[in-house]
């Protein structure tokens, strides 16, 4: 494994540049590996923390999880979307609400939430009222991970609860403040000892971390901000589609929508907008959700609120 979506980006990048004679584009791939835990520093896991990390708290043979991923599958179907960069602009407005900090990814991951919590679920139990969030912490701090650092740089953090599971603007505000509270540095190192500590434990224990669904939450891994058709292309500009494989339940994973290869030969492509896939129960929940999707699609978001 080379690392994260941003390692091997980066590492794609240099090699499409380098097979049409051209440099690589900086920032330049820094190897270095970072310890957490310093030789004097105290071993202690903030337990502040834990809370935030009930994947750990609850790891478990890896077979007992792996057999409950499965079991997931089995009860599950793929559920794959397309948005426009005019449906995300129109979404982003209503989730902001003249709040400029609010992102597209924001805005659609609430937009996700609150379509299930509106039009599938029948209880106030079952809603959505977390989000796990994969955020990439390069560049927060060179002694943490500079630009260019080849690793996982990434973290995850589990967002506080909504204050109102059905608002756009009060989901999005809420994902937006958790995810600016991961970026702050002294947070963001306080967390990352106290994960090697406990991943250090798990693995020493012959475990695994839980990465199965947990009620009440969805995840988000969101590569929004790449652009792999456009940075990984071999010369073909506009012409090379990016794909990728593993999806979950209720973990959303996001992508910039890809060129589209036209009956007549000719390619276009909408560069604001977004594709994302997710696992999703068969059958009832699946035709609520995809119901209430295409609704909204007909009327051009109009009624979201």
């Amino acid at each position: 494994m080379l690392g994260d979506a941003d390692s091997n980006i980066h590492f794609l990048t240099d090699l499409s540049r380098l097979y049409q004679n051209l440099e690589p584009l900086p920032p330049r791939p820094i190897f270095e590996r970072h310890l957490w835990i310093k030789k004097d520093a105290p071993l202690a896991i903030d337990t502040s923390l834990m809370p935030l990390l009930k994947q750990l708290q609850d790891a478990q043979d890896r077979n007992i999880i792996m057999a409950g991923v499965l079991q997931e599958h089995a009860t599950t179907d793929p559920c794959h979307m397309s948005f426009s960069s005019e449906q995300l602009t129109k979404l982003c407005a209503v989730a902001g609400q003249g709040n400029k900090d609010i992102t597209i990814q924001d805005a659609l991951t609430a937009y996700l939430v609150v379509t299930l919590n509106k039009h599938v679920f029948d209880s106030d139990k079952e809603q959505i009222q977390r989000a796990n969030i994969l955020i990439n912490y390069r560049g927060i701090s060179d002694t943490l991970a500079p630009h260019g650092q080849v690793d996982n740089s990434i973290m995850f953090m589990l967002s506080d609860d909504f204050t109102n599971s059905l608002s756009l603007q009060s989901v999005a505000t809420t994902i937006r403040a958790s995810i600016i509270k991961a970026r702050n540095e002294d947070f963001l190192t306080r967390w990352l000892v106290t994960i090697d500590l406990l991943m250090r434990r798990i693995h020493n224990e012959g475990q695994a971390w839980n990465f199965a669904s947990y009620p009440n939450e969805v995840w988000i891994n969101s590569n929004l901000k790449y652009d792999w058709a456009s940075k990984v292309d071999f010369g073909m500009t506009n012409q090379c589609r990016f794909h990728t494989a593993g999806i979950m339940k209720y973990k959303f994973r996001v992508f910039r929508l890809n060129p589209v290869h036209n009956t007549d030969g000719s390619w276009t492509r909408d560069y604001g907008g977004a594709e994302l896939s997710f696992r999703i129960p068969k059958e009832n929940i699946k035709n609520k959700f995809t119901l209430a999707w295409n609704q909204d699609v007909k009327e051009n978001f109009a009624n979201v609120k």
